[in-house]
């Protein structure tokens, strides 16, 4: 079972998203929890449509297309709102979150980067 778990991370960031997978931590302090989870799973050869539950009540949350999810970002670029972008690569973090160093995604042991 996928649960998603909300961190309040105060300020300007409010709250962030930890994700367990079968109770294994997988994802951590995510603004992003649903694309960051699809790479996550991707990496892990999961795919299809997966339910995210609710890690304090169990109810699912969302439903997430894995293969559709994990080739977008969510980004804040400006005061217009929320947009739907193409991933952008680790390097470029900052360009998909204004707060930088607070998307931790695990990448499983034997997993390559995508080129």
């Amino acid at each position: 079972m996928i649960e998603l778990f909300p961190v309040w991370a105060g300020g300007r960031a409010g709250y962030l998203y930890n994700v367990t997978l079968d109770g294994e931590l997988v994802l951590e302090r995510s603004r992003d929890p649903e694309c960051d989870l699809a790479r996550v799973l991707l990496g892990r050869g999961i795919t299809g449509m997966v339910d995210v539950h609710d890690g304090n009540t169990g109810k699912v949350r969302t439903r997430v297309n894995v293969e559709k999810a994990a080739k977008v970002c969510i980004s804040e670029e400006d005061t217009a709102g929320l947009r739907i972008r193409k991933h952008c690569e680790t390097a470029d973090i900052s360009s998909c979150s204004p707060e930088d160093g607070l998307v931790a995604t695990t990448i499983p042991p034997g997993a390559k980067k995508a080129a």
